[in-house]
């Protein structure tokens, strides 16, 4: 029987990794890092500005939509500057699909996560 992965230990695990790493990308449904592919966001967004322990019910509460309304979605933790963004993810397994779906969102940038770093369109 497949066991549910709460979206607060979602929440948790993926501002643990995005504090040690600067971000993550992590499967809804089995709660581990997502390390193969690219990840490319524009799908929901949600942006938690001067991001602090004090909001891990509102990102909880994001996340909840994100798994409601994207299920074939990944997650996306990242942070820019004091700013940490909570997406809904699409990962593509071939870079020229990346691109096109990133340019289609009318995204800068998308993130390959084989070498974890970011290309910009």
């Amino acid at each position: 029987m497949k066991k549910f992965v709460k979206s607060e230990d979602l929440v948790n695990k993926a501002l643990a990794l995005t504090i040690k790493n600067g971000g993550a990308t992590l499967n809804p449904n089995t709660g581990e890092p997502v390390t193969e592919g690219y990840a490319v966001g524009g799908i929901r967004e949600f942006k938690f500005y001067d991001a602090r322990i004090e909001q891990v019910e509102d990102m909880t509460q994001a996340v909840r939509k994100i798994r409601q309304d994207h299920k074939s979605c990944m997650l996306g933790f990242w942070m820019d500057g004091s700013t940490l963004y909570v997406d809904a993810i699409k990962v593509c397994t071939k870079q020229g699909t990346a691109a096109a779906v990133a340019e289609a969102f009318e995204e800068i940038a998308y993130y390959d996560l084989n070498t974890g770093s970011e290309i910009r369109l």
